[in-house]
C-alpha cells in the first residue's frame, strides 16, 4: 500500500512540474508568477527584448444584450447560428532578460500587466 502511495505523489510530482512555472533571481530578489510589469521591471531593470500584441477572445453570451450595449461596447456582435458573442481584447506582452554566459535567459509572458508564465530559453551571450 505504501509503494503505491509513493509512485501515485511521484507521478503527480512529475506531472505538476510543466504547469508550474519556477521564480527565477533578478539580482538578489526573486521574480513570481502573479508579478506585475512594473513589479518585474523595479526589480529586474530594461528587459533584453519586448514584444507587445493585442489578440482578442471570444465568448459566447447566454443573454441578449439590450441596444445600448451594443451599441456602447463594440466587441459585441451578433453571429447567425451562434447567437449573441463578445470580443475582449486582451493585451498580451513578452519580455525576454538574458543576463550574459553564465545565466539562463529568461522568457516572461504577461496577460494584461500580470506573469503568468516563466520560461528557460538557455544560456545567454
Amino acid at each position: 500500500m505504501k509503494l503505491s502511495t509513493l509512485a501515485l505523489a511521484w507521478c503527480l510530482a512529475v506531472i505538476s512540474q510543466g504547469t508550474w512555472a519556477s521564480p527565477f533571481y533578478c539580482g538578489n530578489v526573486l521574480v513570481y508568477t502573479g508579478d506585475t510589469m512594473r513589479q518585474v521591471y523595479d526589480k529586474c531593470g530594461e528587459p533584453y527584448q519586448r514584444d507587445s500584441r493585442v489578440e482578442y477572445r471570444r465568448t459566447i453570451l447566454n443573454w441578449v444584450p439590450s441596444r445600448e450595449a451594443v451599441l456602447q461596447d463594440r466587441g459585441i456582435a451578433y453571429l447567425p447560428g451562434v447567437g449573441y458573442v463578445h470580443d475582449q481584447p486582451i493585451n498580451i506582452d513578452e519580455w525576454v532578460y538574458n543576463f550574459g554566459p553564465g545565466s539562463f535567459m529568461q522568457f516572461l509572458h504577461f496577460v494584461n500587466g500580470q506573469l503568468t508564465d516563466i520560461k528557460d530559453l538557455g544560456y545567454g551571450n
